[in-house]
């Protein structure tokens, strides 16, 4: 097929191919590369998470520590003077024990006196606690945690580096992790007694760093604030400045590009040629704090000189052939994708260079025949205007149009009309839709079965060309009659199939003489009904690609919409197993304190009852024994009889008052955890805002600088009881007023005193503003919200609070938990310097629709 044109095929093949391959390849290249930066930015953003929650979850471990250290030095035998007796010291050791036993995250428990000297210790004994014996006691006054602890103020706790513990100066073994808690113990009179000591063993935090699976790039360590390694990968690096042969195997020496910038920034990411790192600083004390345990001057200690310099680095690493390795997919894919479009292209340009080189076989043929050319010149100009006019368009109707109007003009004719097969109608006919025509004939639009057409219905749907020079001369009077009758004389119809298989019919008509067609009359129509045949394909494809752009913007959106109902639903998800399994362990502990205080409480009265009996046997035996022998006088001097006699209904009085104070907080629990009722019923809120006030007491009677004590306001009206889930719905009482109490508490901080004399409020109010609804108002004395912040704030993860204090996901259930799941609403209303009030509505019945109350994100 190529013998003569060989060489010209090759050429332009060649030309094509590789032109075509470059600009895939360049498209290709740039494709890859937005690609490639939005994996490195996700990977960095799984990076960052990942060290926050390593964070929170330190943050959350030490916090339980420093809280199960001062419920140690709350106990009665510490409070109360009675550690020079041995039954006290007994009793207090027995404590201990049965402490450990149930807290299984520490080492050691033990109580110094002022001295220094060991007078309880109390060991973990690998899960098997004991007593340490009195001759196994050791003096600790040179340790630095005691000389940093007994320097300390009531209240305030001592937090020491973390590093190996140590026994009789050996490092023991096998090595346990250690952070010591501590905090001094005062006696009635305001005396500093002594300090209890709380040794947290750090294998549990450093077992809990990399629980979470956020990513499977990255390792996680864990590094002190000189560079050594907490928690390493590789083990052998651990604890380096605890071993003096270990003393250079530092992070700082391993990474030094990395550890220039970690060493100097709280946070952020750094990448090297050693991979990329992302870390984030904490500070064990400052984090887990409240500002009153913080002494502002603390005295020099061996590990820090204060709490701003006592931190840890928490580092995630990708080394760079994981980083290599989470890119290559990406790149076999791209490099798979180019392969292919290659050999479209190859297949592509073979039948370019052959057209091309078909079209320089005509070219070569039309030079040959140029006289031929000459003679057909104007004709030729004639079809190529009206074929360029055409063409022009996009749009079918205006195609139709101009092709009826030009050929009409072309040809000097007096109608010409464009029709469309309909077969689907009954019965089967031609429709004309558009059509050009003098002034003097009628027009034609309209439906005209296709029988009425007779064989020449047939030779059209055969895609042949009907031609009548003379209508009169028909031999088919059917056929002449309805020809005439339309008011043609002589008729020219070529039939037209487009791509997606319509057939189309192109008429011309001389009305008012014959017009017989020439050769040249028919050659023209055919060039143009070829060129019209094209138009109308573009157009379809023009129509189809609309079509398509369409449905892919249709499809596009509502992926945009699926999109954002699952990233809401997984965020329910999130904060719903949360709070589940918060409400579980809720109830768990409720009904397991419940049953020992219930007995407790119930034994208490017979306990004062019979003590009662005791003391006035023995009064009745002082009466008629007034002198009793030396070994009784001896005991009654020794036991304290007298104090005994006056401190013991003082003990069950306030046993009694704890067993009431514990029963209640355990119904409060119950009634806030409500997990007996996860379908909707009938419920009192005020029982729910009340059990979630007695969960909040504490903030609320005593906040974090020992000064600001909030009011607390209740305006309860008159209400039905509301169909709701009571757990939800206490989730946004306990949201909105824990929020509540952060911003008085910040407020308070913030203010100078002065300011401080201002009693911070919080009011809660309920009414029921009709038959149908509930209305809980939630209002505070705060310093309000601007406007630009109100606006978002029931948006997901906004949050106005410090990185690590607040998720921004809060208010982002309540709104979710009242206006989606009980069709109510959620309103804020705030003016910066005058307070913050939210408005609850809630339906008494969530099923109903209900017109009077529009719910709203913000007001």
């Amino acid at each position: 097929m190529f013998n003569s044109n060989q060489s010209f095929f090759l050429k332009y093949f060649l030309f094509i191919y590789f032109a075509l391959s470059l600009a895939i390849g360049l498209i290709l290249n740039l494709f890859f590369i937005q690609e490639r930066d939005a994996q490195v930015l996700i990977n960095q953003a799984n990076e960052k998470s990942y060290v926050e929650l390593q964070k929170l979850t330190i943050s959350q471990h030490l916090q339980g520590a420093i809280a199960d250290l001062i419920f140690l030095s709350s106990l009665n035998e510490l409070n109360f003077d009675y550690l020079s007796k041995p039954k006290s010291i007994r009793f207090l050791s027995k404590e201990y024990l049965e402490f450990l036993r149930n807290q299984k995250v520490y080492d050691q428990i033990r109580f110094l006196d002022r001295t220094g000297m060991e007078v309880v210790r109390v060991n973990f004994n690998e899960g098997n606690p004991e007593i340490v014996p009195e001759n196994q006691l050791q003096s600790k006054a040179n340790r630095y945690y005691f000389k940093e602890t007994i320097n300390l103020q009531r209240g305030q706790v001592y937090v020491s580096p973390f590093d190996l513990n140590v026994d009789n100066g050996q490092i023991e073994r096998p090595i346990k992790p250690m952070i010591r808690f501590a905090t001094p113990i005062f006696n009635q009179l305001g005396e500093k007694i002594g300090i209890v000591v709380l040794n947290y063993s750090g294998n549990e935090l450093l077992n809990y760093i990399n629980h979470e699976d956020f990513t499977k790039l990255g390792n996680i360590m864990l590094l002190n604030s000189e560079g050594y390694w907490l928690k390493s990968p590789n083990l052998e690096d651990e604890w380096g400045f605890m071993f003096s042969k270990k003393k250079d195997r530092t992070f700082r020496n391993q990474f030094p590009k990395a550890w220039q910038k970690i060493n100097v920034s709280y946070s952020g990411q750094v990448e090297t040629d050693r991979g990329l790192f992302t870390f984030i600083t904490t500070y064990p004390i400052l984090d887990n704090y409240q500002p009153q345990q913080i002494d502002p001057n603390p005295s020099e200690s061996p590990s820090f000189t204060n709490y701003k310099s006592y931190y840890w680095k928490i580092v995630s690493h990708i080394p760079p052939d994981v980083l290599r390795e989470n890119l290559a997919q990406l790149a076999e894919e791209m490099i798979r994708l180019y392969l292919m479009l290659l050999i479209l292209v190859a297949i592509g340009s073979f039948f370019a260079a052959w057209a091309i080189v078909q079209r320089h076989k005509v070219q070569k043929k039309l030079r040959k025949s140029e006289a031929y050319l000459r003679s057909a010149y104007a004709k030729d100009r004639i079809k190529s205007a009206v074929s360029s006019q055409i063409r022009n368009s996009l749009e079918l109707n205006e195609i139709l149009k101009t092709s009826v109007e030009k050929i009409r003009e072309l040809l000097k004719i007096d109608r010409c009309t464009f029709s469309w097969y309909c077969p689907n109608i009954d019965p089967p006919s031609w429709e004309v839709v558009q059509e050009a025509k003098t002034y003097r004939v009628d027009s034609v639009l309209g439906i005209y079965p296709i029988v009425d057409l007779g064989a020449f219905g047939k030779k059209l749907l055969n895609l042949e060309t009907v031609q009548v020079d003379n209508v009169e001369i028909l031999s088919d009077l059917d056929i002449k009659n309805l020809f005439l009758d339309l008011g043609f004389r002589s008729i020219l119809m070529l039939p037209i199939q487009t791509r997606s298989r319509k057939l189309g019919l192109l008429t011309c008509g001389h009305c008012c003489n014959i017009r017989p067609w020439s050769h040249e009359d028919l050659e023209l129509l055919t060039g143009v009904v070829e060129q019209l045949a094209i138009a109308l394909e573009q157009a379809e494809l023009y129509h189809e690609s609309n079509a398509n752009a369409a449905i892919a913007q249709n499809q596009a959106k509502q992926l945009q919409e699926t999109l954002k109902k699952l990233q809401e639903a997984q965020t329910q998800l999130v904060q719903s197993e949360k709070m589940f399994s918060l409400g579980k362990m809720v109830a768990g502990v409720a009904h397991e304190i419940n049953n020992p205080v219930s007995f407790i409480y119930g034994n208490l009265v017979h306990a004062d009852e019979y003590a009662e009996q005791l003391f006035s046997t023995l009064d009745l035996y002082q009466k008629h024994y007034p002198n009793p022998n030396s070994e009784i006088e001896n005991h009654i001097e020794e036991i304290e009889l007298d104090f005994l006699k006056q401190d013991l209904p003082d003990l069950f009085r306030s046993m009694k008052t704890g067993a009431v104070r514990i029963r209640d907080i355990v119904e409060s629990l119950r009634n806030f955890s409500r997990l007996d009722e996860s379908e909707m019923k009938l419920v009192d809120l005020h029982e729910g805002i009340e059990s979630t006030l007695s969960i909040l007491q504490s903030r609320l009677t005593d906040c974090s600088n020992h000064q600001l004590k909030i009011d607390l306001v209740k305006q309860y009206g008159k209400i039905s009881a509301v169909e709701c889930h009571a757990s939800q719905v206490n989730q946004v009482f306990m949201n909105i007023i824990n929020n509540a109490i952060d911003v008085l508490e910040s407020q308070g901080r913030n203010l100078p005193d002065e300011a401080n004399r201002r009693l911070p409020t919080i009011v809660i109010s309920t009414e029921q503003i009709n038959s149908d609804f509930v209305t809980v108002t939630i209002s505070d004395t705060g310093p309000g919200i601007p406007d630009r912040v109100r606006e978002h704030i029931f948006d997901p993860f906004f949050t106005t609070k410090p990185v690590g204090q607040g998720t921004g996901l809060g208010l982002f259930i309540s709104y979710d938990i009242i206006v989606q799941k009980h069709n109510g609403s959620l309103e804020c209303i705030s003016t910066p310097g005058q307070g913050t009030k939210f408005i609850i509505n809630l339906p008494l019945h969530p099923a109903r629709e209900f017109s009077t109350i529009e719910p709203s994100k913000s007001s």
